[in-house]
């Protein structure tokens, strides 16, 4: 099983911004995040956002652009409450922009041929959205002397891929166009007797 715990927001006011730039492909990034108490002990909120592009570094030498280019922007938000002692809910929601180019096969004459260069008939570029909402509630049975944690989940994906150039090479032979969505969803309910 894998576990991953995020930051959660606190009784203390956070702040954090940073982001980095790098050439020849032009790929830079920023990143802010703030969180902090509505009320001090029941109620904390935290928000973050990033922005990463870069222009690509794979030239198509068919179409004259850079066959794998990137644009990602993310958004997240939490809300951690505690309506009463020994209860403690937590509510977090994302949404993820990313676009970018497919990344192209492209024919190679041998072992010693590392020439990046493509000749593609359509750019390849992806679009997906990333959406989700998760909520997690605590609360203890003392006279039990157990441990209850509510977990659900909901999580959608939606593609869109309008030009593929789906034969990998200079002539323009085959082209296909997509729309896909993936929805789930889950919910587990464990109990930890002490």
């Amino acid at each position: 099983a894998i576990s991953v715990i995020t930051r959660q927001p606190g009784n203390q006011f956070e702040g954090r911004v940073g982001g980095s730039y790098a050439g020849p492909d032009e790929a830079w990034n920023v990143f802010g995040a703030v969180s902090g108490p509505i009320i001090d002990d029941r109620l904390q909120v935290g928000v973050s956002a990033s922005h990463r592009q870069h222009d690509g570094f794979i030239p198509n030498g068919l179409l004259g652009t850079n066959a794998n280019p990137l644009n990602m922007d993310t958004i997240n938000a939490t809300i951690r409450a505690v309506p009463a002692d020994g209860v403690v809910l937590t509510v977090n929601g994302y949404y993820d922009w990313v676009k970018g180019g497919n990344i192209p096969y492209s024919h190679v004459d041998g072992p010693t041929d590392y020439s990046r260069d493509v000749f593609l008939s359509a750019k390849n570029i992806q679009h997906f959205e990333y959406k989700g909402l998760n909520g997690k509630l605590q609360f203890e049975i003392p006279g039990i002397n157990t441990d209850v944690v509510l977990i659900g989940a909901y999580d959608q994906r939606d593609g869109r891929n309008p030009d593929l150039d789906i034969d990998f090479n200079a002539v323009d032979i085959a082209r296909q166009a997509t729309e896909d969505k993936l929805k789930t969803t889950s919910a587990e309910l464990p109990f930890d007797s002490k």
